[in-house]
Formats: C-alpha cells, structure tokens, sequence
C-alpha cells in the first residue's frame, strides 16, 4: 500500500481544466519518483485485471466524512479533553461553513476517468451507504454488482503549527479501494495522507476561516484532488491524466 505525506502546492478541482491538470499529475508524479517508486511499476500495478474488469458493473459506497478535528495550542496540551473539544469545534467549523463530504465526490470521479479504459458500467444501485471496513461487509452491501469502488475518508484536521506561533496547517487521509463483490477480496488499494505542515508561508486560523472558511476549503479541495490523481495513477493504473484529457480542453 502507498501512501504519501508530502506538502500540497497546486489547487486544481475535481472537474479540471487542462493546466491544472498538467501541473497536478507532474507533482503526483514527482512525488512518486521521489518515494522510489517507478511511474510503469505504479501503473502496471494497477492495471494487471484491465481485461478482467470490462464490461463489469460497479457500485459506488457513500460513506460519511472523517470527524474533523479542529485543534489550538491550548488543546493539544489538555490530552483527551483537548482531543473532545477539538472534535466538537470541528463538527461546527464543518456544519456552519457547509462544507462538502469529499468521498461521493471522489470516488465518483474515479468511477468516471476508470470507466471507458476498463470498459466498466454503472451498477443499478444507489450509492452504498457503509460505515464498515471490512471488505466483506461492503461487498454484502453491493449484492447484484460486480465490483465495488470505496473511498474512505480516514482523517481531516486544522492543527497550530508550534514552531511558528499563529500558524495552522491542514492535513487529510484518505483510503481507496476496488472490492469483488462475489470473493469480498480487496483487488486494488491505496493510501493518501496530504498535509501543508511543511509549506513555507502558512496562514492563519482566521485566513482559513475567514469568508466563510474559503481558504480551509480550497486546500481541502487541493489535497481532495491531489489524491485523485495519485489513486488513478498507482492504484488503476491509469496513464498521467494530461495524457487522458482530449487535445481540445479548455484550458482556463
């Protein structure tokens, strides 16, 4: 299983234009060249049942948000009633400023760029609404399916950055992985941890949540995209996604 934690630079969106596409799938690919993986091996990797998958229907899971943990200096230093209230003031950063589960849209969005390469069809089946972790247990849930795509947020956090007083930094996991529906078997799975803990200028708790939290969300949806583009390459083995985008994209 790969998994990254690596600062996010770039902030491109789930529907891309071709710019931003580029210049995400180069950070994805750099960081994967640095990690010593070669992009053929994370790409052959993936793509080992392309012939197996065609023409296979696949069910999508809705699963809810990872808690959101808002943390300050003061909190962090309480211990478990530090991590409570962190929790609670993450619940209402979250509901006051609507901001959007990012799973539905992920893993919709994989479905959409793994469709046509694979030769895969929608199963008639509404998005599954699991909890579980266990392979099992999602695949019961997607009876009349042949696969199962199944995005996991893991964790998301606001947290102070100590060294430099006044500054907070993001990060975000997530877990991704293809399930046969008849074995219950993982077939592909990957990990992507995104984090701004090591950009140089950080902003402030109030930049981020200022305007209806516009900054925290935009680095949300940055991470949210970065690794979209690292599950396409390493974990279905598709090809970097500026190969993928038509010659007559807009670009913006």
């Amino acid at each position: 299983m790969l998994s990254t934690r690596e600062s996010t630079y770039v902030r491109p969106t789930v529907v891309v234009c071709r710019k931003q596409s580029v210049i995400r799938s180069f950070v994805v690919q750099l960081m994967l060249v640095s990690l010593g993986v070669p992009l053929s091996n994370a790409q052959q990797a993936g793509s080992v049942d392309a012939k197996a998958w065609a023409g296979k229907t696949v069910a999508l899971t809705a699963r809810p948000r990872a808690r959101f943990m808002s943390y300050s200096a003061a909190k962090l230093s309480f211990g478990v009633f530090g991590i409570a209230a962190a929790a609670v003031q993450g619940k209402e950063i979250i509901e006051q400023n609507g901001i959007e589960n990012p799973a539905p849209q992920l893993v919709k969005a994989l479905f959409d760029a793994a469709q046509a390469p694979y030769g895969l069809n929608a199963a008639s089946l509404a998005p599954l609404p699991v909890d579980a972790t266990d392979a099992s247990s999602v695949a019961r849930a997607a009876h009349g399916a042949d696969l199962v795509f199944d995005v996991r947020p893991v964790s998301s956090s606001l947290e102070p950055l100590l060294r430099q007083k006044g500054r907070y930094y993001v990060t975000q996991e997530f877990q991704f992985q293809v399930i046969d529906v008849a074995s219950g078997r993982i077939l592909r799975d990957g990990s992507c941890v995104r984090t701004t803990q090591s950009d140089s200028d950080l902003p402030t708790r109030d930049e981020l949540l200022g305007d209806h939290a516009k900054g925290l969300k935009s680095v949300l949806n940055t991470q949210r995209d970065f690794c979209l583009e690292y599950f396409e390459l390493t974990v279905l083995g598709l090809p970097p996604s500026e190969v993928r985008r038509t010659p007559d994209a807009q670009p913006h």
